[in-house]
């Protein structure tokens, strides 16, 4: 019979093998995450005896609506069913145990980030909608005479972050910031402040070969984007900003735990930890 329970510490192993047979991440990855994330994280699990069988962790986002107030809004990360238990309908009760459990907690809505058309077609059976969209562009790598970068810590990113939105977001814990300034500084980027003139702005970067991914960008601007793939040795940035209309590429969806509390439609989320 399957029991459904949070994860312990003595768990860590399995979870570590089951996240390796799903996502097939490097193990020292998957342990760094652990090490960062684990204590201020809930890992929901089904199993069956001593085995594994399902995992989803939910990291703790909040969105804060056009009036300020900001509601714990769970990010579902790195669902995974063991290759044994696949074709049962385990993700299916797993996420909706984790949904009822995070609701009695308080949540009013929770989020995620499909990885590919297949998946938004799979969530949006299980009551989830497309709440977030994004614009992508790439830009050829070109250095500006007047522009400056500096990197910067989580702490001072977030700062900086909080001032340059408005409107409907996902706000992030400090933890989480951590991380991504880590993944970034891991392939030679990291969490930067730009100016030129009168233009300032931050952005969360990562290294992709010959790309730099800016997976944030707070404003959005071409020019900096561009001289920061030049500056960090790339021959393009790929810009990724907030959008709406014809250019918004689907990117996150989201689902009320709390029947009367509205879905976002305009809100804005960019760090998805894949």
């Amino acid at each position: 019979m399957l029991r459904f329970r949070l994860a312990k510490p003595a768990d860590l192993p399995r979870l570590t093998a089951l996240w390796q047979e799903a996502f097939g991440d490097e193990r020292a990855v998957i342990e760094e995450f652990w090490a960062r994330c684990f204590d201020q994280i809930q890992v929901f699990c089904l199993f069956e005896e001593a085995q594994l069988c399902a995992m989803v962790c939910a990291l703790p986002l909040s969105y804060v609506d056009e009036a300020g107030e900001s509601y714990a809004c769970p990010y579902f990360y790195a669902v995974a069913t063991a290759k044994a238990w696949r074709g049962r309908g385990l993700c299916r009760s797993l996420l909706a145990r984790a949904e009822e459990f995070l609701q009695n907690q308080g949540a009013k809505l929770c989020c995620l980030v499909p990885q590919g058309a297949e998946l938004f077609r799979f969530y949006e059976k299980l009551g989830y909608r497309t709440a977030f969209a994004l614009a992508e562009r790439r830009l050829p790598a070109q250095k500006t005479a007047a522009a400056k970068a500096k990197k910067l810590h989580a702490a001072a990113y977030e700062n900086y972050r909080q001032i340059q939105l408005y409107g409907e977001f996902i706000a992030y814990p400090d933890f989480l910031l951590q991380l991504q300034q880590a993944a970034g500084e891991a392939g030679g980027a990291g969490l930067y402040r730009l100016e030129s003139g009168d233009t300032l702005c931050v952005a969360a970067a990562e290294k992709h070969g010959q790309t730099l991914l800016l997976k944030e960008m707070l404003p959005a601007d071409e020019a900096l984007a561009s001289h920061l793939a030049a500056l960090l040795g790339c021959r393009e940035a790929l810009l990724r900003s907030p959008a709406s209309g014809e250019e918004a590429k689907p990117f996150a969806m989201a689902k009320a735990l709390d029947a009367a509390f509205p879905l976002p439609e305009k809100a804005y989320l960019a760090l998805a930890f894949d």
